[in-house]
């Protein structure tokens, strides 16, 4: 995942206009769902996009495929974008 930051700026009169800042990165804390949590996830975007049932049996092979050959690890930060 892309990191993400907070820029604070703080202008400074001085003799000569100045501005300072600082970068700090923000942690993201992702929590491990639950079955609950991924069937409601799946539930919603299959009835949202109004995909048929047949749809997520090829999701799942494609998401084992990627998982396999591209090494991509099904974990908490992952499991969405996936």
């Amino acid at each position: 995942a892309t990191p993400r930051y907070k820029c604070s700026m703080v202008r400074i009169p001085m003799a000569r206009p100045g501005v300072v800042y600082s970068m700090r990165k923000i942690r993201v804390v992702h929590n491990t769902p639950t079955a609950d949590e991924i069937y409601e996830f799946a539930h919603q975007l299959f009835k949202k996009v109004q995909l048929s049932s047949e749809c997520s049996i090829v999701c799942l092979i494609y998401v084992e495929k990627l998982m396999e050959v591209a090494k991509v690890p099904l974990v908490a930060e992952t499991w969405r974008p996936i």
